[in-house]
């Protein structure tokens, strides 16, 4: 079986592990694509350990598979979420190394639930194509349930849709000055979604406007009131966009991801999210994009998957997500 090594990934370990997942996403067909620097922020993560969450497999020097566990600090719909994420080479599959990434993905969000949460109910979570039937095979034996779908949907940015901002608000360039305040209509706006755990100020920071995909110049917020008597909370919906290089590398196509997208509940079905959403659209166009894309909850509460329709975006990939009690 050669010489196997077992131990956690560090930001040294990075070009091994985007070689692994270059070789894993055109037979799983992921749709996600990551380069070396991508993946040292995954490990800079505020809620992320990489001595205790990380597990990668080198065999003769060579990573073949990797595991990590990952658990936020809030609850969840009542109960505590961890979510696990691994692989194996496809070279190197139904050789006996995927099953023990498994169980020591599962294991190690028992102690993340049991650390930060004892005692309540809690949940391992993780994410698949739908097209991937071989992961399908080995996560239902292990109790892993099909809990929720999700849709990928992108649209060219050629021909965009008109932008018309509600009367009495301002759609604005992201503004630093607001980042709080969008933070907290975030998670307003958040609330309701499956799954979702409020964003805190550390997460916030490193994910949403840390991160170097980030293009604030491609996001936008919708401000209430004018700029010489603003409300105590101006930020009734926000946009933040992103640019994936490894993606742009690995397929040949300029895409811009639309990762955040909401709008405060009291100003729901107004049209916020679609002049937000047609306004980037042309921004993404005179920037030189060729395409954007989002994902959705199939079941979203606030009737996005079909705000996104009637824009143009169509649908790409499914993913399923798994969810397996701890």
């Amino acid at each position: 079986m050669g010489d196997l090594v077992r131990r956690p990934i560090g930001t040294a370990d990075c070009k091994d592990w985007a070689r692994l997942l270059a070789a894993v996403e055109p037979v799983d067909g992921t749709g996600e694509n990551y380069d070396a620097d991508d993946l040292v922020e995954e490990l800079a993560d505020p809620n992320i350990d990489p001595a205790r969450d990380s597990l990668g497999l080198w065999l003769d020097g060579t990573m073949i598979g990797y595991g990590l566990a990952r658990g936020g600090q809030d609850l969840v719909d009542g109960g505590y979420r961890v979510a696990v994420e691994g692989t194996v080479h496809p070279d190197h599959r139904r050789r006996g190394y995927g099953r023990p990434i498994v169980d020591w993905s599962l294991a190690r969000a028992a102690q993340i639930a049991a650390e930060r949460h004892p005692g309540v109910p809690a949940l391992a979570s993780t994410r698949s194509s739908s097209t991937n039937t071989g992961e399908h095979a080995m996560l239902e034996p292990l109790g892993f349930e099909r809990s929720r779908w999700f849709f990928q949907m992108h649209r060219p940015v050629a021909d965009p849709p008109p932008v018309q901002v509600p009367d009495g608000l301002r759609l604005v360039p992201y503004d630093r000055a607001y980042d709080e305040q969008t933070r907290l209509a975030h998670n307003e706006a958040f609330a309701d979604h499956w799954g979702s755990a409020p964003s805190t100020p550390s997460s916030w920071g490193h994910w949403s406007v840390g991160q170097r995909a980030f293009r604030p110049a491609l996001s936008y917020q919708v401000l209430d009131g004018t700029a010489a008597g603003e409300p105590a909370d101006p930020v009734v919906g926000y946009l933040l966009s992103y640019e994936y290089e490894a993606d742009t590398a690995a397929t040949g196509i300029r895409e811009a991801y639309v990762g955040l997208l909401g709008t405060r509940r009291a100003w729901r079905g107004r049209g916020v999210g679609r002049a937000m959403l047609a306004h980037a659209v042309t921004a993404f166009r005179d920037a030189g994009f060729a395409r954007t894309s989002l994902d959705v909850d199939a079941d979203s509460p606030t009737g996005a998957l079909g705000l996104y329709t009637s824009l143009g975006f169509q649908k790409s990939r499914t993913s399923i997500n798994f969810t397996r009690p701890l």
